[in-house]
């Protein structure tokens, strides 16, 4: 359960915009060292950037995005989550078909709700929990994804065209749209257009999983986990 809890975070930093991102990973091989070292931008050039930034993720911008699609999103990913048949889930997994096929027509949310009488509301709880905690770190994180999208503008625009943009920013139109252009990421099609993502993954997974194990069946089979490890799985806060 904690491993489609993860993936389902994974989904949330989605609005985060994908130049952040990749600005915080750009990265070039340092072939004298061996070493993986950041390219940094020029000094003028990332001083006329950070000014761009503020307007177009001015701190707070995160949480804003959040709070306009939290519910929506958790119930998306809740849906798309534990819609997989069971069946099909386990036998990815390793359970021998004939075991699995047990399950039947029988989704991961009948299992579970068979298992445990409250799990929608222990599941929307924990959700909830999970996300606040997930806003308030990447509302703490903020100030690094400001660096990091300074450094890419940076890298990607002269100073003409960064005083370009600065001026472009100035007027009434230039102001709305750098106000704006990070939180369309939370508009209600772009939200059902990322949310259509999980419920193709989850088609998509026993398939991925089995490819997976081919791909590593030359490797010896991994540990087997231990009672303690076991448990931690079984108790109500690792569900």
């Amino acid at each position: 359960m904690m491993r489609s809890l993860a993936l389902a975070l994974a989904i949330v930093s989605l609005p985060v915009p994908a130049l952040a991102q990749n600005a915080v990973a750009e990265t070039r091989k340092d072939s004298a060292a061996g070493k993986v070292a950041k390219d940094k931008p020029d000094p003028a050039r990332m001083a006329a950037a950070r000014p761009v930034i503020s307007k177009l993720w001015p701190l707070g911008t995160y949480k804003k995005m959040m709070d306009r699609t939290l519910d929506t999103m958790l119930d998306g990913i809740v849906a798309g989550m534990f819609s997989a048949k069971a069946s099909d889930m386990a036998e990815a997994g390793g359970v021998a078909p004939g075991e699995a096929g047990k399950l039947g027509d029988a989704s991961l949310q009948d299992v579970a709700r068979a298992k445990d009488p409250h799990f929608d509301e222990r599941m929307s709880i924990t959700m909830k929990v999970m996300m606040g905690e997930m806003t308030d770190m990447m509302t703490r994180l903020e100030p690094q994804i400001q660096d990091a999208m300074a450094a890419a503008y940076a890298r990607r625009f002269t100073l003409d065209q960064l005083a370009d943009i600065q001026r472009f920013f100035a007027t009434p139109t230039g102001s709305l749209y750098a106000s704006e252009s990070m939180l369309l990421m939370s508009d209600p099609e772009m939200m059902e257009a990322m949310q259509g993502f999980m419920p193709e993954l989850t088609r998509a997974l026993p398939a991925i999983v089995k490819k997976a194990h081919a791909a590593t069946a030359h490797l010896p089979p991994p540990p087997m986990p231990n009672r303690a490890d076991t448990a931690a799985e079984d108790t109500p806060e690792g569900t």
